[in-house]
């Protein structure tokens, strides 16, 4: 990986390369970056299945890692920074830890490729999409499966989580919200759904 400052009107840019991984001499294609919060490090991944991760401070690659088997679709930093979630096209998400970089445990195989995982706001629960009608949460501490519920879709491209540990499951390609809250401390469920006429 490689490392420029450059100069786009009148602001200067951090500019990472990944080094060239093909026969033509072309750097792999990024898919995913996320930065650490409140910390120095961001992780960058691609079609080159490996996750590079970046000392933004001292402009140095601190480690590279090396666990999936095709493209990583998304990474995603716990909100203390401790741990990174990677997934993709492998259908498998990794922990990973960021001070040792040893990886932590592998979530269950999903059926499909990833679309999106988000945390919860204290780190605990990772929620998953992607392309198949399963919405997930997992307990990222016991390596548990925590929920499952099925959609009736093939394409849910992003999940968030609201604050209080309240889950908001996913939106789909077709127009539609499906709003759910799942209190996490307890076993009650709501649900309902917000329709978008497409323009």
């Amino acid at each position: 990986m490689a490392y420029e400052d450059v100069t786009l009107s009148d602001h200067t840019l951090r500019v990472f390369k990944l080094k060239p991984t093909n026969q033509r001499n072309e750097p792999p294609v990024v898919t995913a970056v996320a930065a650490q919060p409140n910390g120095s490090l961001l992780a960058m991944t691609g079609e080159d299945h490996d996750i590079h991760t970046w000392n933004i401070r001292t402009r140095r690659l601190v480690k590279k890692l090396n666990g999936h088997f095709d493209w990583i679709r998304r990474v995603t930093f716990s909100p203390d920074g401790r741990v990174l979630a990677s997934a993709g096209n492998d259908r498998r998400i990794l922990f990973w830890d960021t001070q040792s970089w040893n990886q932590m445990f592998e979530a269950a195989r999903h059926q499909q490729a990833f679309m999106k995982t988000a945390f919860d706001t204290p780190g605990k629960y990772l929620a998953t999409t992607g392309f198949e009608p399963d919405f997930r949460i997992y307990d990222t501490v016991s390596d548990q499966l925590l929920f499952r519920l099925i959609y009736p879709s093939e394409d849910m491209r992003t999940v968030a989580f609201l604050p209080m540990e309240v889950a908001l499951p996913p939106a789909f390609a077709m127009g539609l919200c499906e709003f759910g809250i799942f209190p996490l401390a307890s076993n009650c469920t709501t649900f309902g759904h917000i329709d978008k006429e497409s323009d």
